[in-house]
């Protein structure tokens, strides 16, 4: 299950993602793969209707707005998020803690959030060269699920080094530590 959690909005680029699949429906790893898309937006019909277009929309489930993304990804197997334009994007961090290998577009902060532990796909300015390019990476993960789950363990460790809420409150707290050691403390009185 290749699992995306995003607005059904322009910016997001699902485009990337459906012509993916048209590339993806002649191969023999066709058969086993699904996507499951979580998020609602103004775009869900335009996408529906180039899915069934298409021919691809039994192979696509649209969660719509939902609270559990965590059991989501429990249940995947591959994260994707195919943006135009993406900010420092929370759910980057929660899909590497959950240990899915990530494929993500190279925009906006997706770089500094994933860091090493991505496929990073060109920006998807040429819809069709970053669809090819997605379509290789599930495909290599579909033949090499070893590999696969090593990328996603890896990932889980990076994320545990580096966002796991107590260490990142520790380090803010020696930061404030730091001002308050310096500032000039007033006298006191007895």
């Amino acid at each position: 299950m290749c699992f995306t959690s995003a607005q059904l909005e322009a910016v997001k680029g699902h485009g990337v993602e459906v012509y993916a699949m048209h590339l993806l429906r002649n191969r023999p790893e066709w058969e086993r793969l699904f996507f499951v898309w979580a998020g609602s937006g103004s775009q869900r019909q335009r996408i529906a209707g180039e899915l069934d277009r298409l021919r691809l929309a039994d192979k696509v489930r649209f969660l719509g707005q939902v609270w559990n993304i965590d059991e989501m990804m429990d249940a995947a197997d591959i994260f994707i998020q195919t943006s135009v334009y993406e900010g420092m994007g929370r759910v980057f961090p929660e899909a590497m803690a959950k240990g899915l290998p990530i494929i993500a577009t190279r925009v906006g902060g997706i770089p500094e959030a994933v860091g090493e532990h991505a496929v990073l796909l060109s920006p998807p300015s040429d819809v069709e060269a970053t669809a090819r390019q997605l379509a290789d990476a599930i495909v290599a993960w579909i033949r090499d699920e070893a590999a696969r789950k090593k990328f996603g363990a890896t990932a889980r460790k990076n994320r545990a080094m580096n966002f796991f809420e107590p260490r990142i409150v520790e380090k803010y707290m020696r930061i404030i530590e730091g001002v308050i050691d310096g500032v000039d403390k007033p006298p006191t009185t007895t």
